[in-house]
């Protein structure tokens, strides 16, 4: 699986809660084929700092390096989009 992209953060959403990829386009919004265009981007990073570049721990903000671009890009839902990368 691959670790760079977001497909390794939504094979471990499924895998932890017993989820189908349907059952995750449902959750995100998207077709099962925005779903697919989405898995292949790239996983959003920080532009600095470790971890998520932030002190605080939990998932990133929304829009805080990229996610927001990526649920515009594939008509996802943003908050849920980063609770799922936030996860990975």
């Amino acid at each position: 699986m691959p670790h760079d992209t977001l497909e390794g953060a939504f094979a471990a959403w499924c895998d932890d809660l017993g989820w189908s990829r349907e059952q995750l386009a449902k959750h995100l919004g998207v077709r099962a084929s925005a779903l697919a265009a989405l898995a292949a981007e790239f996983m959003p990073r920080a532009k600095s700092g470790p971890g998520w570049g932030r002190s605080t721990p939990g998932p990133p903000e929304p829009d805080s390096f990229g996610i927001g671009r990526l649920a515009d890009r594939h008509g996802a839902d943003l908050a849920r989009l980063a609770e799922v990368v936030g996860a990975a």
